[in-house]
């Protein structure tokens, strides 16, 4: 007896078997990738808190800041040989030394040598020699362009600096500076940044970025995230802020973040009846899908 097959293809029952199938496959592709999102945003929280925490024992156990202490080129030993005797860079004769001045940024001298030495690389260095931060860094930029010859002024991810979880991305210390670009001495700041495309053109946060990885890294979701995992979940205050600035990235001006009233001048401050009866609640801009987020961690310095 001959079999005879139906010329009409799949049943419903088999269609219906086929799209249920495809999509747990897709549901499952896109859970994995949530996970592989969400393990990376604590690992940033975990990276910042560790670093944080070795800022504050170096403190205690030196007396001074790391990147800033300023006996470290004959205090620091590498291999056994101090940290004085390391081969010099560029113009820099003593690059293992900060100038004891309680800031840690390009100035007050340093961001003269033409080594492209600045107390924000050689926090690293300083946090790694003493042992409480894994890795070996430069204590200075070795992309900066008297070195190199080439324009590039971000520092080397992983050599320079720490490297994040995202790629391009890693974190810098430093200290802020206000509206009047005058330091904040009482506080220091872990910033997460990146050397992708995208640094701001306005700069709404009084001046904390003067870092070098200023590239957007992360999206405004993701920074909401982060902040309530370490803070209050607000873009402005707390340990846990972000940059409020414009950013250019690939798809045209956006923001991380709203933290005024978009009725309010700007000038006068005066505001809506609507925005006086509903005071406003600075956010996150979480319709922003772009990684225009540059988030940074206030250390607490005890």
């Amino acid at each position: 007896m001959k079999k005879h097959f139906s010329p009409n293809g799949f049943t419903l029952v088999e269609m219906s078997i086929v799209i249920v199938i495809i999509g747990l496959l897709i549901a499952g592709v896109i859970a994995g990738k949530d996970l592989i999102q969400n393990s990376k945003i604590d690992s940033i929280a975990a990276d910042m808190q560790h670093y944080e925490g070795a800022f504050i024992m170096f403190k205690k156990k030196y007396l001074a800041m790391p990147g800033d202490m300023t006996d470290a080129a004959s205090t620091m030993v590498v291999n056994g040989v101090l940290e004085g005797a390391v081969p010099t860079i560029g113009s820099y004769s003593s690059y293992g030394n900060g100038n004891g001045d309680g800031i840690l940024a390009s100035a007050a001298g340093l961001s003269v040598y033409a080594s492209g030495v600045t107390e924000k690389y050689l926090v690293w260095r300083h946090m790694a020699l003493a042992g409480f931060i894994k890795g070996t860094y430069t204590g200075f930029d070795s992309n900066d362009h008297s070195i190199t010859g080439d324009a590039v002024n971000a520092p080397a991810i992983g050599k320079d600096v720490p490297a994040g979880p995202f790629k391009n991305s890693g974190y810098t210390i430093y200290t802020p500076v206000d509206s009047l670009n005058n330091y904040i001495v009482s506080e220091q700041i872990i910033s997460y940044g990146s050397t992708n495309a995208g640094a701001p053109v306005t700069n709404s946060s009084a001046g904390l970025f003067a870092g070098d990885l200023t590239g957007g890294v992360l999206t405004p979701t993701q920074t909401e995230m982060l902040d309530k995992k370490l803070d209050d979940g607000l873009p402005n205050s707390g340990g846990l802020q972000a940059d409020t600035s414009v950013f250019n990235d690939s798809a045209g001006g956006h923001v991380c973040a709203t933290v005024a009233p978009p009725t309010c001048d700007p000038i006068t401050h005066m505001c809506s009846v609507a925005d006086i009866l509903h005071p406003f609640v600075p956010q996150y801009k979480v319709t922003e899908g772009g990684t225009v987020c540059h988030p940074f961690y206030i250390i607490n310095n005890r």
